[in-house]
């Protein structure tokens, strides 16, 4: 038998206020867990989870603009406040740099038969459990995960797609600096750094 010890970085933010706050005891501390003989992992979500978490919200708070733009920029505003928070991504997929912005491409595809038009279904994807095609949302139970997602949701919904998509391309932006150096992918490391930075700042994205 053998430890593996799981290293897990995290940021102090205040998670509390609207505006997420400042970063206070910006500190880095290591969780380990000892005496373990297997190995510890924290999964990211599909794409798809996510997004299907947002578009139960907007049902039940009657929010009705959410298309293929709107919801590409709300799992991208939570995944980067989530690696700034908890120092993790939130979904297992790599941001694209696409001409128009930092995309998740299994998502768009998902989505792209619906156009231009609100979405009104949800995302579907293989049951791991039982292996048949259903609609899948991150559960309720992952208090982490709503902790962020609530506080999110809460700061970005009013806003269109539009909106969103002019406050991801901005200049300086992790997607900006990629397609300046003609990068494929947009890397985590640089999304939360970005996400770090408006949270001391208190505004922008």
């Amino acid at each position: 038998d053998y430890c593996i010890i799981y290293r897990k970085v995290i940021c102090n933010i205040d998670v509390s206020t609207l505006n997420f706050g400042r970063i206070f005891n910006a500190k880095r501390t290591e969780q380990t867990n000892a005496g373990c003989s297997r190995r510890v992992v924290v999964m990211p979500y599909k794409p798809t989870w996510v997004a299907n978490a947002f578009l139960s919200s907007a049902k039940a708070d009657g929010v009705n603009d959410i298309d293929q733009l709107k919801i590409q920029k709300l799992v991208y505003c939570l995944h980067g406040w989530y690696l700034a928070i908890r120092g993790e991504p939130v979904v297992g997929e790599l941001y694209e740099a696409w001409p128009y912005g930092p995309v998740l491409s299994s998502l768009y595809h998902e989505f792209k038969w619906i156009g231009r038009k609100p979405i009104a279904v949800y995302a579907t994807d293989i049951d791991p459990q039982t292996g048949e095609k259903r609609s899948l949302m991150v559960a309720k139970s992952d208090k982490d995960f709503y902790e962020v997602f609530d506080r999110v949701w809460d700061r970005y919904k009013g806003y269109t797609g539009i909106h969103l998509s002019k406050l991801t391309h901005a200049r300086k932006t992790p997607w900006f600096n990629a397609r300046k150096r003609g990068d494929d992918y947009i890397l985590n490391d640089e999304i939360r750094s970005h996400f770090v930075a408006i949270a001391n700042k208190g505004a922008g994205a």
